[in-house]
């Protein structure tokens, strides 16, 4: 069985290749000479090197056949592939020009977006900013969506509560649309309706263009509606996924957000989603298996919130269409066991973990050849 090298064994990595069900390759991961003055480095800051990384060096010297990936540029001489969530490199200044030409050198046979925007905003970049190599970077690059098993084989299975339940989860609750989120719920729950919100999140607020102000205000609707509302600061993912089988529709309004793993979860469960159109959410949630908020973006379907009247626009939009579909849900029921069963079909043919794993067998074999 031949063996496949990575470097990391974080959540993206194990996400895209390290769990998927191979027959014929074994994921390892194996030393990176680079993680070294890293792991130094964010001893000392509390922070990710922004060059080291999303850098890989193994001097030759691991054991293993090939390398796959994840948002990483590799020295290796061995064969070596990557997917990436946006563009690759990801880091910007002097080296970034040696990141591109590792891409486009010998060793390195495939790049892999996860969306369909991940590889129109990398050959963008590249043809905006390194053109010499636009050939030969294009040539390589190819579209994988991540896997993602089924939670349930039917809507049947899922055990659902009388009152219509929805759920969002996800540490920066702000970014995801929460005050827009609270807002709606707030409001339709004022006017007695019988719906209920679960939220698992830590709620920071830093980072996300909130304010402790923001923080503070939505504890104080959480503890206003608390029989309605319920706020989980954190659960585990298998504890989410099984919350996620007892809710009608999921939620992720997101003002940003490089995939959305969470949708998949939420489809696989048997959860339509409502959600932005911005970056890949259009490629993994539509108007037949969920519901999407039209919101402004540029052509890269990047979200336009540049400046402070950009997000309050962009904040209205949001809160309008989140409360449009909301109330039509609670009008319609029915519609949510249509979207459920469409968005189940599209996990298992667009995501299904044995699919995805046979086609990067077949990527393997190739670069190996």
């Amino acid at each position: 069985m031949k063996i496949v090298g990575v470097n990391h064994s974080g959540y993206n990595t194990t996400r895209n290749i390290s769990s998927l069900p191979f027959k014929n390759y074994r994921v390892e991961k194996k030393r990176d000479f680079f993680k070294y003055p890293e792991h130094l480095y964010y001893r000392i800051t509390g922070r990710t090197h922004p060059v080291l990384f999303n850098l890989h060096q193994d001097l030759g010297l691991a054991h293993c056949d090939l390398w796959h990936f994840f948002n990483t540029v590799s020295f290796t001489n061995k064969p070596w592939l990557t997917t990436f969530e946006t563009m690759t490199p990801r880091y910007k200044g002097r080296y970034q020009e040696t990141g591109v030409k590792l891409l486009a050198g010998k060793h390195c046979k495939k790049l892999i977006g996860m969306s369909q925007m991940a590889m129109n905003l990398q050959l963008d970049f590249i043809k905006r900013e390194y053109p010499p190599y636009y050939d030969a970077i294009a040539e390589k690059l190819m579209v994988i969506h991540p896997a993602q098993k089924l939670l349930v084989q039917n809507y049947g299975q899922k055990q659902l509560p009388q009152a219509l339940s929805f759920i969002i989860a996800g540490t920066e609750f702000f970014r995801k649309g929460g005050n827009e989120i609270l807002a709606v719920f707030d409001k339709l729950l004022d006017e007695g309706k019988n719906i209920k919100l679960h939220i698992i999140s830590t709620m920071q607020f830093e980072n996300s263009h909130a304010t402790k102000e923001d923080y503070d205000h939505a504890l104080e609707v959480i503890s206003k509606h608390k029989e309605n509302i319920k706020h989980y600061s954190y659960l585990d993912n298998s504890e989410v996924l099984s919350l996620m089988k007892q809710c009608h529709v999921a939620l992720l309004p997101s003002y940003r957000e490089t995939y959305g793993y969470s949708i998949l979860e939420a489809q696989a469960a048997g959860c339509p989603v409502i959600t932005t159109d911005i970056l890949a959410f259009g490629e993994i949630n539509n108007d037949n298996i969920g519901w999407l908020i039209s919101v402004p973006k540029d052509e890269m379907q990047r979200p336009l919130i540049t400046n402070k009247e950009d997000r309050t626009r962009f904040s209205k939009l949001l809160e309008e269409g989140l409360e449009k579909h909301v109330r039509d849900i609670i009008d319609n029921p029915a519609q949510i066991r249509t979207k459920a069963l469409t968005a189940i079909d599209k996990i298992q043919t667009m995501h299904n973990p044995e699919k995805v794993a046979e086609q990067l067998e077949q990527i393997y074999n190739l670069a190996l050849a």
